[in-house]
């Protein structure tokens, strides 16, 4: 069986254009200027040396373009006389920071918050390709406001893997060796491991990843000694994890190594204070000298610590985060949980302090978008952490730039305060060689050599806050048909790996809306004809197309209430076009008042993926009605797991009218895009009961004329 050719072929202050569309055509900010200045003079600056943990007082700071011309006392440069002048008297200038590991997930709120806060560069550490990739270039072309980017692409997992959506599971070394190569294909900028992966696997894949250049950073898996995964090249170790083994040994207590798990042993960390520092101190060495770098993230233990109730949204700093984190926080946050974390983040701190006596390299990571980390103000927090765990903060404020900056290769650029390295810098109030808290005291902030000031920073934030807060007003309910409020928010559109309609991935930002439950059903679309006496398409002409064993051809008597199978009111109603569902539409919204519409593919491509990244269905058989499960008839609507908006049949069961006609994807970030203003053909979506497994999955593109009408073709309600 193959798919229906009839249903186939018959992101204010973004400067930045850009971003001002992608906010909804907000009025661009303080901080876009239309002539910006030929460059800047901060003027008697003290300029923080962050190598030597040096202070060089009363400095003169030039930038041009987005670099930095010269450095020197100010008694002794001449600046030009067009540059403007920044008053740097009683601040401290200090490189840009780094978040070495986040998951990007809301780039609109994102950006704008962690540039308020000096964070200029991140390392995005799990997504898919389709949407890491096209961000990073969005990011660091500029077409995109917030810092830079580099990014691991897909996880490499076991199989199953942990986070389906974000990953690619693996089974053998051979398959392992070859993800990786597709990876490096793919333009990624390390590999990142995972904890379900096998011991041999694990090792092929850090091998073929120095072999082509890149390095394997993560999880250690389950599996594996902590020193094993060292040994087998992994460069960067993310969450302690690998480390609860360490203790435990040092325990004398027996350790777990099972493929399937994570954290299995992380109820060793309560008792480190148990574990002779001597011998801790001596494992630590050993594995210093391997050359690997930690990235500890402290920040996401802690904070889930004071999380309880993240529904009830009390927590702070909840104003910078959107319906849709707010989703996937609901999803992957239980109350429950809080008391185990209030267990493991004083010992999982203290242990980090152990790591840099020992002199093990730290990066500070912060794992934004699990619940309770607030982007870029996580970043602060944990610098916090460090320093109560007897950090000194010079070597904290390394952690923060240059230490990251030369494991993600960027520190020819970025890092430190230098000539002719990139003017990504930070303008504080207070000196973070003293206290580390002195470094969120942010008075002004150059990204790529572009200012904004404390007002533009502030204005940054409040842009932050807005777009976090939009959310639709309460669902009504037209009819009995339930509407689901969506939020509002922003997603990466398409597949590279699809079919040639789905690209390029691109950037789109959706306000929020409503969409219903599920798909209209028989019950209701029977309804509808009881009280208005309507024939549908199918009826009027040659019935509708059915599914003839080796393609499909129009039937005569085939249509709502005749479909070849089983009916049920439960069930969707099929057999009806593009032109029956407006006749439906213009009848509810006559008889309730409503504006309920058919949604646009950017409202529906996105109310499928819920928040979450990539192309696929996840676990398919709980998520979706297709030819593999369906038993060759639609079922009755909302039987399979629904997804993290709570819209059920997203994916199968029929494919879904939208209201667009078909046309191609710009190649730039779009605001609510609603397709071309005509076509010959509309677009349908989700894949339907007779659909291949290689169509179900939210990019997927159905192209029909209006009139079409199919046995596994129907439609669900919008509403704004």
């Amino acid at each position: 069986m193959s798919k229906s050719r009839i249903l186939k072929n018959a992101v204010s202050l973004a400067g930045v254009a850009a971003m001002a569309l992608m906010a909804g055509g907000q009025t661009p900010t303080p901080g876009a200027k239309p002539s910006p200045p030929p460059g800047y003079v901060i003027s008697g600056v003290a300029v923080v040396d962050v190598e030597k943990a040096a202070v060089r007082a009363d400095q003169t700071v030039l930038v041009e373009g987005e670099r930095i011309l010269r450095i020197g006392p100010r008694a002794e440069i001449d600046p030009p006389k067009d540059f403007r002048t920044i008053d740097g008297r009683g601040l401290f200038l200090i490189p840009g920071l780094i978040d070495a590991h986040v998951h990007y997930y809301d780039p609109p709120v994102f950006g704008p918050a962690m540039l308020a806060n000096g964070v200029v560069m991140v390392r995005e550490t799990g997504q898919p390709n389709d949407t890491a990739l096209p961000l990073r270039q969005a990011l660091n072309e500029g077409a995109l406001l917030g810092p830079e980017m580099v990014a691991t692409g897909w996880i490499l997992d076991g199989d199953p893997p942990f986070i389906p959506q974000a990953s690619h599971g693996v089974k053998t070394p051979e398959e392992g060796r070859a993800e990786v190569r597709r990876q490096a294909a793919a333009g990624v900028d390390q590999i990142k491991v995972y904890s379900k992966l096998e011991k041999d696997v694990f090792t092929a894949i850090c091998d073929e990843a120095l072999r082509v250049g890149l390095k394997p950073v993560g999880h250690v898996p389950e599996a594996v000694y902590l020193e094993d995964a060292v040994a087998a090249g992994m460069r960067s170790i993310e969450h302690v994890h690998g480390f609860d083994k360490v203790v435990g040994r040092l325990l004398g207590e027996p350790i777990i190594l099972k493929s399937g798990g994570m954290g299995v042993n992380f109820d060793y960390w309560p008792r480190l204070a148990e574990v002779d520092p001597n011998r801790l101190g001596e494992v630590l060495g050993r594995i210093r000298a391997s050359g690997v770098v930690v990235c500890p993230t402290v920040i996401v233990f802690k904070s889930q610590a004071g999380l309880g109730d993240v529904s009830a949204r009390t927590y702070a700093g909840h104003e910078y985060i959107s319906p849709l984190i707010q989703g996937i926080w609901d999803s992957l946050w239980n109350p429950a949980n809080r008391a185990e974390m209030e267990t493991l983040w004083p010992p999982i701190a203290a242990f980090v302090g152990a790591l840099h006596k020992s002199g093990i390299p730290l990066m500070i990571g912060t794992d934004v978008t699990m619940p309770g980390v607030i982007p870029g103000f996580a970043v602060h927090e944990e610098m916090a952490v460090w320093q109560e765990a007897g950090i000194p903060p010079a070597d904290i404020l390394r952690s923060a730039t240059i230490v990251p900056a030369r494991f993600l290769d960027r520190d020819q650029r970025l890092g430190t305060i230098a000539a002719g390295k990139i003017a990504s810098l930070a303008l504080v109030r207070g000196n973070p060689l003293e206290d580390i808290r002195h470094a969120e005291k942010i008075e002004g902030l150059f990204l790529k050599g572009r200012f904004f000031s404390r007002a533009d920073l502030d204005q940054l934030l409040k842009e932050a806050r807005d777009l976090a807060g939009q959310g639709p007003g309460p669902a009504d309910t037209p009819g009995d048909i339930e509407m689901v409020a969506v939020p509002g928010g922003v997603f990466m559109m398409g597949s590279n790996s699809g079919d040639e309609d789905e690209k390029p991935v691109h950037q789109v930002t959706v306000r929020a809306f409503h969409l219903s439950r599920t798909e209209v059903t028989v019950g209701q679309w029977r309804a509808f004809v009881e009280a208005t006496g309507y024939r549908s398409e199918a009826e009027n002409g040659e019935g509708a197309y059915v599914w003839a064993g080796k393609k499909y051809e129009m039937r005569k008597g085939v249509c709502w209430d005749n479909p070849g199978y089983v009916q049920s009111d439960d069930r969707p109603v099929t057999c009806v076009s593009w032109n029956d569902a407006q006749a439906f539409i213009k009848w509810l919204n006559g008889k309730t008042g409503k504006s309920c519409r058919l949604p646009t593919e950017a409202e529906w491509e996105y109310a499928c993926r819920a928040g979450a990244a990539g192309d696929t269905a996840g676990d398919m058989d709980a998520a979706a009605w297709y030819v593999k499960n369906s038993g060759q008839s639609p079922h009755p609507v909302g039987q399979k797991q629904a997804n993290a908006f709570k819209l059920s049949d997203m994916l199968g069961n029929v494919w879904e009218w939208c209201a667009d006609w078909e046309g191609a994807y710009p190649d730039i970030p779009a605001s609510d895009p609603a397709g071309p203003d005509s076509g010959t053909r509309r677009v349908t979506r989700g894949a339907g009961w007779l659909s291949l497994a290689e169509y179900v999955r939210p990019a997927d593109r159905a192209p029909a004329p209006p009139n079409i009408r199919a046995v596994d073709l129907g439609f669900r309600l919008a509403s704004d």
